[in-house]
């Protein structure tokens, strides 16, 4: 039987959280345990999601990977 692992833990930065597939791997991160933030044009509070540019918040980051 396939088990999912915990990602209990681990922190997420979602682009494009508001579009389909994005607000399918917030959904899905947070069920698994993630501490999941999201990037969008448009804000969503309720779901983590912030708006802005990747580009102003990729500094930041340890790595980033973008598919």
């Amino acid at each position: 039987m396939n088990t999912l692992p915990s990602l209990t833990g681990t922190r997420v930065l979602v682009t494009g959280a508001n579009g389909f597939l994005g607000r399918a791997l917030v959904a899905r991160g947070t069920a698994l345990g993630a501490d999941v933030r999201g990037l969008d044009i448009h804000a969503d509070p309720a779901r983590n999601v912030v708006a802005g540019d990747l580009n102003e918040h990729a500094g930041r980051a340890r790595s980033l990977i973008h598919i």
